[in-house]
């Protein structure tokens, strides 16, 4: 009786958590009065928990090594010590850290592990020193990593007083004492730094900019942080330098941008190919009819030509012009967007009669292609100022009348009107009674090749509204187009006068 009554007085005695911990029961079957120091409950606060008291305290984060931590203290050897840590809840509602060191106490008729003896200390305030410490160590890690690689304070007149980790060449012994103005000429790259240094005494405003310093036949960027020295009243004493090396950073930068570069190049040449490709088959289809026309015409001349009456000679002339008229103006289209594919079109403006110019597009084809058509001009203002590429909008106004006359019937009306809303914008507008586009192709009108389905078969590039929607775009304008199958187009055109 007296060992068991020492053997009480030590566990009472001893400063750390001491416990049986029953794993069939899930629960503590003897704790001794540490468990309300350290975790402030009583052993019958605990007794009511029952076996769900474990769970219910642990940290939810723990729980997962717990479950594994069951097979490990099952497979317990006699003699070894299981050593972890884990958090309880304090009934307080805040976490405690333990250290716990368990063995076996007792085993079942078979053997197996019934019952562990457990010591628990708490360590909190350790892991809070050893957290503490830990972040300080990363700060100061991190602080180190980001120290600048040059620091240097000047007075107001640009004296230097102090520097640390000086910038290539630039030597403490050879600086302090001396001023930028003293030492510019020795040192170049010191010079565009004294009138933003002047300006951040003057406005007390930080200023960052990029140096670059040449240094054993290599060039070294840096970027130097500039800000005011200042004394507690707030009197301004000269400016602090701080520098950091970009050198390597600048040269991944430009690296990038290089790839970038032959990336987007790479890109280019792709489309362009593309482009050429389409191109190709392109003509190799359109001017396929009218040179057959053009050489069956000059096969029947040739032949016949003393057998054929003056008009019927006229008229194989004519049909060869009206061919020839036709395979140029495709290859101006093909010229045109072959350049524009290679070179971004630029602007060459000039101030003109915008309606001088419709009524010359208009007296021109209907010489030509739209004499079959019955061509009307109306306009509201004269707008004999407008300023923009004339050839350009020569190129759109030429494109849009020209289609409306090909998917028109002959003695159709084609009316184009212009409306001068200076200083604002101009208006231009073409509109036939054709054979319309199909709504689900209007989307597509303005791109490279696009072909429509109509009634009846009209030879083309498909480069004319990708042209002159190009030209609008240049020129900050709009295009909307407005059609019905069978009912005929309306193309709208606003460009904005020129500031």
């Amino acid at each position: 009786m007296e060992t068991v009554g020492l053997i009480e007085k030590v566990m009472l005695a001893v400063p750390d958590l001491i416990y049986i911990y029953d794993l069939q029961a899930h629960r503590n079957i003897y704790t001794n009065r540490e468990l309300f120091h350290i975790l402030g409950y009583r052993p019958e606060e605990l007794h009511i928990m029952g076996e769900h008291a474990f769970a219910r305290l642990v940290h939810p984060d723990d729980i997962p090594f717990f479950s594994r931590m069951l097979e490990i203290q099952l497979a317990l050897k006699e003699s070894e010590v299981l050593d972890y840590q884990y958090r309880m809840m304090h009934a307080d509602g805040s976490y405690r850290w333990l250290h716990a060191r368990e063995t076996v106490f007792q085993r079942d008729l078979t053997g197996r592990v019934e019952q562990l003896f457990g010591i628990a200390q708490d360590i909190t305030e350790q892991k809070n020193i050893t957290d503490a410490l830990r972040i300080s160590e990363e700060w100061y890690r991190l602080a180190v990593q980001n120290l600048p690689d040059a620091i240097l304070l000047q007075d107001r007149d640009l004296t230097y007083v102090w520097m640390i980790h000086s910038l290539p060449k630039l030597l403490p012994a050879q600086v302090v004492g001396q001023s930028d103005h003293q030492l510019k000429e020795h040192f170049p790259h010191l010079a565009p730094l004294i009138p933003i240094k002047q300006q951040v005494m003057h406005t007390r405003q930080s200023e960052q900019v990029e140096v670059a310093v040449v240094a054993d036949d290599a060039t070294h960027y840096y970027e130097i942080t500039l800000m005011p020295r200042e004394q507690p009243d707030g009197t301004v004493i000269g400016v602090s330098m701080y520098g950091r090396e970009i050198t390597e950073k600048k040269r991944m930068d430009l690296l990038q941008l290089e790839q970038e570069r032959l990336k987007t190049a790479l890109a280019k040449e792709q489309e362009i190919n593309e482009f050429k490709s389409r191109l190709m088959l392109r003509v190799s289809h359109e001017f396929r009819t009218p040179f057959t026309v053009m050489t069956n015409s000059v096969e029947i001349l040739e032949r016949h030509f003393d057998r054929l009456t003056p008009e019927a000679r006229f008229q194989r002339l004519q049909l060869i012009h009206n061919e020839i008229q036709r395979v140029a103006r495709m290859l101006d289209q093909m010229t045109q967007t072959l350049r524009n594919q290679l070179h971004k079109p630029t602007l060459q403006p000039s101030q003109f009669d915008l309606s001088q110019l419709c009524q010359e597009v208009i007296t021109t084809l209907e010489q030509t292609m739209g004499q079959a058509h019955q061509l009307r001009f109306e306009w509201e203002g004269v707008c004999h100022e407008f300023t923009g590429d004339r050839e350009m909008i020569y190129s759109v106004i030429n494109n849009l009348i020209s289609n409306a006359i090909k998917y028109s019937p002959e003695n159709s009306e084609i009316v184009i009107t212009m409306r001068d809303q200076a200083p604002e914008q101009v208006t231009l507008q073409v509109r036939d009674h054709g054979y319309g586009i199909a709504s689900h192709e209007i989307s597509q009108i303005f791109e490279p090749f696009f072909r429509g389905q109509h009634p009846i078969k009209i030879t083309g590039m498909g480069l004319g509204l990708n042209i002159v929607k190009e030209i609008i775009d240049l020129h900050g304008g709009t295009i909307q187009v407005h059609s019905e199958a069978g009912r005929g187009t309306i193309f709208t055109i606003n460009l904005p006068y020129m500031r």
